[in-house]
């Protein structure tokens, strides 16, 4: 199995099991591939992204992904008419796991 499938299949573990609702992974919203949206009071469109080493995070979303998720998230919530949340949830060695807002990338 893939890395990236791998820690699409234990990121929505760790959703679930604090938990959020799984509505779709891999969803496409105007060509921009989410990896996961999860349910819990809102929705969440959450990128994942596995790392060796923790401090390789803020070399991880270049600015150009951060505006194409940002745009994901005006078209999706704009189709919900709700509160729309994006996360980064990076995925480390041994399975821990650093959950941050798209906020904390500025």
């Amino acid at each position: 199995m893939q890395k990236g499938k791998v820690a699409e299949l234990f990121a929505q573990s760790y959703y679930q099991k604090r938990g959020y609702a799984w509505i779709a992974s891999n969803h496409r919203i105007n060509g921009i591939e989410i990896d996961l949206i999860m349910y819990k009071g809102h929705y969440f469109l959450i990128e994942i992204k596995t790392l060796r080493k923790a401090n390789e995070i803020h070399f991880r979303l270049s600015q150009k992904q951060i505006k194409r998720l940002l745009r994901a998230r005006e078209i999706f919530q704009n189709s919900k008419n709700e509160l729309v949340e994006l996360r980064v949830l990076y995925v480390l060695p041994e399975g821990k796991t650093l959950d941050l807002g798209i906020e904390d990338h500025f």
